[in-house]
């Protein structure tokens, strides 16, 4: 499987923000996924009575 060129030059080049004495060292990221679903009659499982847990 190779890889597109552009995602190639990306993960090809140093990112600056990694590096402690870079100018961006002081960036952050941050990623977050959600998960949702509908299931009728079952709760999320905070939601739910411990005997559905």
């Amino acid at each position: 499987m190779s890889l597109s060129p552009v995602v190639a030059s990306i993960a090809a080049s140093p990112v600056s923000f990694l590096d402690a004495g870079a100018p961006d060292a002081d960036v952050v990221l941050s990623c977050r996924i959600a998960f949702m679903r509908n299931l009728t009659g079952l709760p999320f499982p905070v939601n739910a009575p411990k005997s559905i847990r």
